[in-house]
């Protein structure tokens, strides 16, 4: 990736015109590389990224995420590792369980 590229990345916040063209595989791996390379609170790495090309699961991502209404031929999914966070309330690893009386919340 260039330097351009990258000036490109630290400078645009949105993106509101996308093109059908493809991602290049390498541009995506780049971005990666420099998304997993940047800074974590206490460098815990919480986040993890995935890539998605698929266009059918473009689609279904499209379908489940309220406001994109845009068609982008790649997308970097950030995900946070919930068990490994310190933050918010505690986890429970099963919100219901059986009990004598029926369901109810789990310990």
């Amino acid at each position: 990736m260039t330097n351009s590229v990258l000036e490109a990345i630290r400078t645009r916040r949105m993106a509101r015109a996308l093109t059908a063209e493809p991602v290049d595989r390498a541009d995506l791996e780049e971005l990666l590389k420099a998304a997993r390379r940047a800074p974590s609170a206490g460098n815990r790495r919480l986040h993890r990224f995935v890539a998605i090309q698929d266009p059918l699961t473009l689609r279904l991502l499209r379908v489940v995420t309220p406001g994109m209404f845009q068609r982008p031929t790649a997308i970097v999914v950030i995900c946070i590792d919930g068990g490994r966070s310190t933050w918010g309330p505690p986890r429970r690893r099963c919100c219901w369980q059986r009990t004598r009386s029926g369901w109810g919340p789990g310990s």
